[in-house]
């Protein structure tokens, strides 16, 4: 692992010239804050988070909403952490985050590439445009004082896809 120095900073001499030897000792401080590693070994804390948030997908068309007849919507999480983890997930209009429309509830996924997914009907569901997805929980056991591989680009990924969608309604402004 290096540094660089980015920048030095210095009152100065005014006018006056000084003699610099290259010799002289510089005493630099140096912050420990904003270090970055690719990746180092050590104990993998625990975590137990709740109410992380509510992150959009944006606005999916040019609808208000839509109503189902049939369907399912599937929603898949990789683990890439290394330790096993349960995540809490609803599906949320991101207008109104605390109604969740679908649940979803992964449980011990494995590490290191894990996968898990689940599948829930969408029959009789009104989905809005403005759909997302709100993490109301997190937690891990970590590895204790057990040291582990972290690789800082290591995350969690999550995959959603719909199957055999019928729509029954469907509201959408009129366009001029």
């Amino acid at each position: 692992m290096g540094f660089a120095i980015t920048s030095v900073n210095s009152p100065g001499s005014g006018s006056n010239s000084v003699a610099i030897d290259v010799q002289d000792q510089i005493t630099f401080g140096i912050s420990g804050t904003n270090l970055e590693a690719s990746s180092l070994n050590a104990p993998f804390p625990s975590v137990n988070q709740t109410n992380i948030g509510t992150f959009g997908a944006g606005n999916l068309g040019n609808f208000t909403d839509v109503t189902l007849s049939d369907g399912n919507l599937a929603l898949s999480l990789t683990n890439d952490w290394p330790v096993s983890l349960s995540m809490d997930i609803e599906i949320v209009d991101t207008l109104n985050p605390s109604v969740p429309i679908l649940s979803y509830s992964f449980n011990n996924v494995t590490a290191n590439g894990g996968t898990a997914n689940q599948n829930r009907s969408l029959v009789g569901i009104t989905l809005p445009s403005s759909l997302g997805f709100n993490i109301t929980s997190v937690s891990s056991p970590g590895t204790g004082s057990n040291s582990v591989a972290i690789d800082t680009q290591d995350g969690i990924t999550f995959g959603i896809s719909g199957t055999n969608l019928k729509a029954t309604t469907v509201n959408a402004p009129f366009l001029r």
